[in-house]
Parts: C-alpha cells; structure tokens; sequence
C-alpha cells in the first residue's frame, strides 16, 4: 500500500512542528528548512515511499521468476477487469475548442459519459454536430443515459455550430491542423514495395515534391519520378499533377533511362498517397482527390516528425548482431571515464565472430573488477543485481553479447601510461575521435535483457536507481528551498551554494568531531536563523502578536521598522557592524596568509562588494556574508592563492 502525499503530509505534520519548537524556529519558518537535504539532512517520507516503490516496482516487471509472473497477471488481470478505460476519441480535447466557463460547468457530466474528445460528438466526415440520440447509441456512452436531451450537449451545440447542426468554420479547420499527426498519416511500407505515387518535403526549397516510385533495389534505394503541379488547374477539392519530361530539371539525378526526370529519397519523409491501382485510374484527368496545401502540411509534418526522431535517438541504423546497436545520441550527453572503457569494450565484442576467444588488455582496473563479478554469475543478472549496480545498461548488454554470441572471453590488466605502441596507438585513436563532437554512439533501449528500464525525461536511468531516485528529490527538495520568496536576490546572483552549506553544517567549536552535541545544534540553528532571516526583531514578533508590538519601531534609532536588514544597516549599529566588518577582513587575511605567505596584494579582495554595509537587491553585501551566502566571486579569488581544501577551512574559520 502506497500513502498518498496527503496522507504523508498529515502524519508529519505533528514532527515539523516539535522540530521547529525545540530549535526556536517560529511557526512561521519554511517547511524548506526541512526538504533541503543539505540543511538538516531530513527525508522527506512521500519521497522515501516513492523512492521504494518505484524501484522494487522495476524490480517486479523484470523478475524473470514467480514474481514477475504474478506481477504480470495482476496487472492483465486489471486490464480484464477494465480497471484502466481506454476512451476511443479523436486528436481534439474538448477543452480546446470550448471556453473555461463551459468545461468548468460540464466536466464532471462529461466524464461521467466518457467524453472526452472533440471526435466523439460529430459526424465522420466533420461537418457536423451528431444528433442527440445519435450520440446515445455510441459505446462509450452508458447505457442508463438520461433520454432527455442534456444541458452540456445544449451548451455546446450553441458553442461550435452555425446552424444548430453544422460545425463553424474555425471548428472544422482545427481538424486540417491535426490531420497531419503522426498517428493519422500513413507511412510508406517498405517491405511491401508498392510503387506509389509519394510527396515528400524538400526543406532546402521550402516546398513539395510529387513522384512515383518507379523502381526499388535491393538495398531499398528508391527511384522516383518527378511529378510537376499545375496550380492554374488545381482547386479545393483537386491537384493536377503530370509528369515531368524535362531532362534539365533541377531534380533530376538521372538514376533510369525509362523516364526523363528520377531521382532518389529516404523512404522514411515519403507520404503516400496513392497506390499504383489508384494512380492508374486518375490519368485521365491526372486529378488527384488532394488539396495541394494539404499535402504540403502533411509532407512537412512528416519531414520535422523523422528529424525530430534522429535529434531524439529513436531512429535505429543497421541492424547487427542480433539487433544490438546503434543510434545517434545527443552530443551533449557527456559520459565518464569508467562508462567510456565500458563502451569499448562492447563496441570490440560486438563484431567478434560467435564461439570466439577473445583476449582484452585493458589499463582499466574498474572495468576488469566489475567483468568478473559477471563471470562468477556465469553473465546472469536478476533484476535485483541490475538495479543495484551503477553503468547497469551496459553491463546488462555485455552479458547478452557473450551468451548470444557464446564468447570466452578474458581481460588482462596493462599498465597505463608505460609508453606502450599499442596502447599509444589506441589512445591516439581516441583523441582523434573524441574531438569529433559530430556523432556518438549509445546501445538501442531494447539491447538490454531486462522487459522494462526506467527512464528520466526521456533519459535512461544508467545508475542505481534507488540512488538516482534519491538524488532527484534531493535535488527537488534544494530548489524548493531557492525558490522562497526570500532568496530571489541568491536566484539572480552566482552564489557559491556548496561552501555556503558546508560552513552551514560545520560547527568550528566541533570541527574535528562528528557527534552531536546540544551546543553544536543551538550553534547551526542560530546559523539557521540568520540564513532564513527570522531573528526576532519587531517585524518577526509582530507576525505572532501583532496586538502587543503594533507600531513598534526600532528600538535604537526609533525611525524605521525594525526588519532583519535595517539591523544591520541602522545608525545606531553603525560602528558596532563596521567593527566586525573590519576584524572579519583581517582575520580572513590572518587566515589566508597562513596558508599562503607570498601574497603581496589583497587590493582584489577589498574591491569586493560584500564588505558594503547596506542593503542592496542587485549585488553581494556585508549582509549576505552575515546570513552566511558565500559568492562565487569569493570562492574564486581565494582558490586562486590557495588550495580548496584550505579554502573551506578559511571560510569556516570566517563564518
């Protein structure tokens, strides 16, 4: 059983509330202090329960034992029973072409009929609205429907109709924009090498082209005949078409000497439409029952929808052992050390002959240890084994690559960088090819042995997916944190966020100990309370008993609210800040000149916005640095005359 996150937020309800209570934190502080794990390190409960069940769900699907075959019947058993309706409709939701008022009113008797779409309410052909009772007799529509005519089927009507009857023209024209898609235009079947009359989309020239596959070879290249339009006798309803006679023609390629004008195109743009049979019979007329707009729209739509397909990686090129490789990944997809040594691997396995022995030398120590974990399981990974490892695609194909093409296979560790002739030539090999930022190579989604791969944004998840899942909310829970409305300032600026949590969470009293003691946690909430800016001034007091400080000012200067920046900046503080701004600087420099003896000019450090004692919305202030916000600009400078390691100590030592 799965708690819902309200069902989750209930139940933690009661421990935020004791947590900010022992920690002084008023009612008013953000629950971010908590879904930030680099601030106090709690787990969000929703998250940890997704976290496991996503991951012991992919567990399930892929079990190749009694589980996963009790998980499959569950859920056949589900769709048996019409757990999950499928609503046949159309492309167009109604609450594309109706207004707010009306789906706002309607929703629930709509969904109630099981309407969804646009489709499901007008004739075939679009022209018109179904009559009520014409509606009643659909199947998606229950059987206990009222026979009366409804009040959202009268509201409606009034909406998208003319007469009462026929669609406006605006409705209809929606349905000549959608006609287009992907699941409603036909591609041109290959194997069955029909010579079709084709369009297909020329981008270099913005328009279609009309041919006639004449022939197909072998290695399905297509010859085509060129086709020219007539747009002084083409209508609505008709394009003329003829074919082309002129040998000069800028789209001949001259591929047959049986017609004048042929050239060749990637089966893939082809739109077709008409088979050979229909051709024969419109040469009469050399009518064709098309609008030549149309099929511009349909051939354009079908040229972004491939190359859309090859940028996405969804487009499989040749097809080579068993269906085991290769498509085109985007170049910014970047790839670590261990996962490159990985791919080399498989990419030398792949075009080994079956029953082979093969000897790899690699100066690879990760990818030797992780290869004979698989070769004491014999290359057999139960879906538990997958989901646990890291770079677990590509394991999961090198055990399918040996057992499929029964190799023996073994690896020999080589020391790196011994000037070595092959492995020089290797690696020079590599350079070579890792500076052609052109193409790169990913294993096909289905190469892997496992039934289903969990994937992120359309990314496959490679790692350990309770870690990935993990870090995901991690990551949520971070960014819930920056979006307060508080740090919109840090959202504009560059901010150094990872010293700024870890001076946050170290406590200088406590440096070398990492047991929990009552002063380190009061010391990390006082940190708290400066980062959140909920001190208590009268401002923050007012926010819980508005009757007793209503029209406070300041206490020390009386002139202005007492906010937790005119801390800082009021007159009255003025000399007390500037004092503490001064022996900050110098004990940065103390502390710097520690680690470094041989700087002879801080100019660049005192150039700094961040010992300006004010207020500023735009830049870094004495303020920021108070809250405990680092600046990239700070973190940059000091790593410049020292190491990083000696930067966090030195901001620490600061903080």
């Amino acid at each position: 059983m799965a708690l819902s996150k309200t069902q989750t937020e209930a139940l933690i309800i009661s421990f935020r509330r004791i947590f900010k209570n022992k920690l002084k934190f008023a009612c008013s502080a953000p629950n971010a202090i908590l879904d930030n794990p680099y601030i106090y390190g709690y787990r969000d409960f929703y998250d940890n329960q997704l976290q496991a069940k996503i991951a012991d769900f992919c567990i399930q699907l892929n079990n190749n034992g009694l589980l996963g075959k009790i998980t499959e019947i569950h859920l056949k058993s589900l769709q048996d029973n019409n757990k999950f309706l499928t609503i046949k409709g159309g492309r167009i939701p109604l609450e594309d072409v109706v207004d707010n008022a009306y789906y706002s009113k309607h929703r629930e008797r709509l969904r109630e009929k099981n309407i969804l779409f646009l489709d499901q309410i007008i004739l075939d052909d679009k022209s018109r609205l179904l009559l009520w009772k014409e509606i009643l007799v659909k199947a998606y529509v229950p059987i206990s429907s009222q026979r009366k005519e409804a009040k959202w089927y009268t509201d409606i009507r009034l909406l998208i109709t003319s007469n009462g009857v026929h669609l406006h023209y605006n409705i209809t024209q929606l349905f000549g924009a959608f006609v287009a898609n992907v699941d409603e235009t036909r591609s041109y079947n290959i194997d069955k090498k029909n010579r079709s009359l084709i369009a297909f989309y020329n981008s270099q020239f913005n328009s279609v082209v009309i041919g006639k596959i004449q022939e197909i070879d072998d290695n399905q290249q297509l010859i085509v005949k060129h086709f020219h339009t007539n747009m002084s006798l083409c209508t609505d309803t008709h394009t003329y078409i003829y074919q082309c006679m002129d040998y000069g023609c800028a789209a001949n390629a001259a591929l047959s000497m049986r017609s004048p004008c042929t050239f060749s195109v990637n089966w893939r743009y082809l739109v077709p439409l008409l088979t050979e049979s229909q051709f024969a019979s419109i040469q009469p007329t050399n009518l064709i029952d098309f609008n030549i707009f149309d099929i511009f729209d349909f051939a354009k739509k079908k040229y972004n929808i491939i190359q859309r397909a090859l940028t996405q990686s969804h487009v499989i090129s040749l097809q080579l052992q068993d269906n085991i490789i290769l498509d085109l990944l985007d170049p910014s997809i970047s790839r670590n050390d261990l996962l490159g040594e990985l791919l080399a691997v498989l990419l030398a396995l792949i075009v080994v002959s079956k029953n082979s022995k093969v000897r790899i030398n690699t100066d690879s120590l990760n990818v030797i240890t992780q290869f004979e974990k698989l070769k004491k399981s014999k290359f057999s990974q139960t879906s538990h084994e997958y989901f646990k490892a890291n770079n677990n695609f590509l394991l999961s194909i090198l055990c399918r690559i040996i057992i499929t093409l029964n190799l023996h296979v073994e690896m020999f560790k080589v020391t790196a960088h011994s000037d070595d002739v092959g492995n020089n030539y290797v690696d020079d090999l590599a350079k070579k090819a890792h500076l052609n930022q052109d193409r790169y190579i990913v294993f096909r989604h289905d190469a892997s042995m496992m039934k289903v791969i969990p994937c992120w944004n359309g990314i496959l998840i490679e790692n350990k997916l309770r870690s990935f899942l993990k870090n995901i909310c991690n990551y949520r829970g971070l960014e819930r944190f920056i979006n307060l409305n508080r740090n919109y300032k840090y959202r504009q600026l560059e901010v150094d966020w990872t010293s700024t949590f870890i001076c946050l969470n170290c406590d200088i009293n406590n440096i070398n100990n990492n047991e929990t003691s009552v002063s380190s946690s009061k010391t990390k909430a006082q940190k708290v309370h400066l980062l959140i800016e909920e001190i208590p001034t009268i401002e923050q007091m007012k926010k819980s008993l508005l009757n007793l400080y209503d029209e406070w000012m300041c206490p020390i200067c009386g002139l202005h609210d007492e906010t937790f920046n005119h801390v800082w900046t009021c007159s009255g503080h003025y000399t007390i800040i500037n004092n503490i701004r001064d022996k900050t600087i110098n004990h940065l420099l103390t502390w710097v000149l520690k680690y470094n003896d041989n700087i002879q000019n801080f100019n660049n450090l005192m150039a700094l916005d961040i010992w300006d004692i004010s207020y500023d919305p735009n830049n870094f202030t004495f303020i920021d640095l108070i809250k405990g916000i680092i600046s990239i600009s700070l973190s940059e400078l000091l790593n410049s005359w020292t190491t990083k390691k000696n930067v966090v100590e030195v901001l620490i030592q600061m903080r």
